[in-house]
C-alpha cells in the first residue's frame, strides 16, 4: 500500500512539475537560440539539436558539456534555470530538436520537442548583382555594371542615350549635329566642327593678304588661284 501511495505521489509530482516548463527556438540569420523556461524540480537537462543542410560551426553553452557529431549537437547541463543557449551555423537549412528534463531528487522526468523557428535563412546581408532587391538597394539587375540604369552599387542611375551622328541632337561626345552626315557643310560626317568652303576661301585670302613675303602681284596671283580652286569644287 505504501508503495502504491508513493507511486501515486511520484506521478502527481511529475505531472505538477512538467506542466510549466517549455523550450522555444529563435533563429536570426545563422544564429540559433534555444530558451528554456524551467519548472521547479527539474535540475538536469539534455538538449539535442539536429541541423539539416546548414552546418553548426560553434556554440556558447557556458559550463555545459556538449558534443557535436554528424551535425547533431548534444548538450547535458545541470541547473534549475539554464536560460538561453545559443549556437552558430553556416549556410541555409533547417533544425529540429528535443529536450529531456529530469528531477534527480524524485526521478521525475519529461521530454518535449523544441518549439519555435525551424528554418535557418543564413546570412541576409544584401548582395548587389544577385537579381534580388534587398535592403539598401534601389535596384538589382543581376550585374554590377554602371551605365545601364542600375549602378554597380545597385542604385538607380540616369541613362545617357548613345550618340547618333546625324539625328539633329547634339550629345556630349559630338561637337555638332546638323541632321545629316555630309562633309563640307560645317559639321562633318562624324559630327565634328569643320570649315565650310566659304570659310576656307576667306581664310586663304586673309592669309595671302597678310603674307609679307609676297609682293602685290604675287598676292593677286595667289588669290586668283584660290578663287579658281573654290569655284571648281
Amino acid at each position: 500500500m505504501k508503495k502504491i501511495i508513493a507511486l501515486i505521489m511520484l506521478i502527481l509530482l511529475s505531472a505538477a512539475v512538467t506542466a510549466a516548463w517549455d523550450a522555444q527556438r529563435s533563429i536570426t540569420g545563422n544564429d540559433v537560440a534555444v530558451t528554456i523556461t524551467p519548472a521547479d524540480g527539474f535540475d538536469t537537462f539534455t538538449l539535442v539539436e539536429t541541423v539539416q543542410s546548414a552546418s553548426i560551426v560553434s556554440n556558447s553553452w557556458g559550463s555545459s558539456s556538449c558534443g557535436l557529431f554528424n551535425n547533431k549537437l548534444t548538450c547535458d547541463f545541470d541547473g534549475v534555470n539554464p536560460g538561453t543557449i545559443t549556437y552558430q551555423t553556416t549556410g541555409t537549412g533547417s533544425v529540429s530538436g528535443t529536450i529531456d528534463a529530469v528531477d534527480t531528487s524524485t526521478f521525475a522526468s519529461d521530454s518535449m520537442t523544441v518549439g519555435g523557428d525551424t528554418q535557418i535563412p543564413g546570412d541576409q546581408t544584401p548582395s548587389c548583382g544577385n537579381g534580388v532587391l534587398e535592403t539598401g538597394e534601389q535596384c538589382d539587375d543581376s550585374n554590377t555594371v554602371d551605365g545601364d540604369g542600375c549602378s554597380s552599387t545597385c542604385q538607380s542611375e540616369k541613362i545617357v542615350p548613345a550618340s547618333v551622328c546625324g539625328d539633329g541632337i547634339k550629345t556630349r561626345d559630338e561637337q555638332c549635329d546638323d541632321g545629316n552626315t555630309v562633309d563640307g557643310d560645317g559639321c562633318s560626317s562624324t559630327c565634328m566642327i569643320e570649315q565650310t568652303p566659304d570659310q576656307i576661301l576667306m581664310d586663304a585670302i586673309s592669309s595671302i593678304i597678310h603674307d609679307s613675303g609676297k609682293n602685290e602681284l604675287q598676292k593677286i596671283s595667289a588669290i586668283a588661284a584660290a578663287l579658281r580652286t573654290y569655284f571648281s569644287s
